[in-house]
């Protein structure tokens, strides 16, 4: 009932002070917590380069791309990550007809919308 007023009041605290303030105060009194990186801050991590999980890739259609990889790395069957995320159904054809669709059944269900 409340909530939006208290949440209004909390934010206007919180705002006083920066970030780490307030890990290091929360804490410092028991409450477990820490700072939650953003898409940027999780590829410059110096533990994500180390651990060599960043692997870039360059898409058709978005150019280069610099994506998350595999968290382990194996020495006699290393990952890589291969091409870039498709687009959306971009590879509909290719895998049903993988599954043993046909060009006839492809090009019906194309012609109703199905894909």
């Amino acid at each position: 009932m409340n909530r939006d007023a208290l949440n209004a009041a909390i934010n206007e605290h919180l705002a006083r002070e920066d970030c780490a303030y307030w890990i290091e105060r929360f804490n410092a009194d028991g409450v477990a917590c820490g700072h939650i990186n953003n898409l940027q801050e999780v590829f410059e991590e110096p533990q994500i380069e180390h651990l060599r999980m960043v692997q870039d890739v360059v898409s058709e259609h978005r150019g280069a791309q610099r994506l998350v990889g595999q968290p382990m790395h194996l020495e006699r069957t290393p990952s890589r990550i291969a091409r870039a995320a498709p687009r959306r159904g971009e590879h509909t054809e290719e895998i049903l007809g993988e599954l043993g669709f046909g060009a006839d059944d492809l090009a019906r269900m194309k012609s109703k919308g199905i894909f």
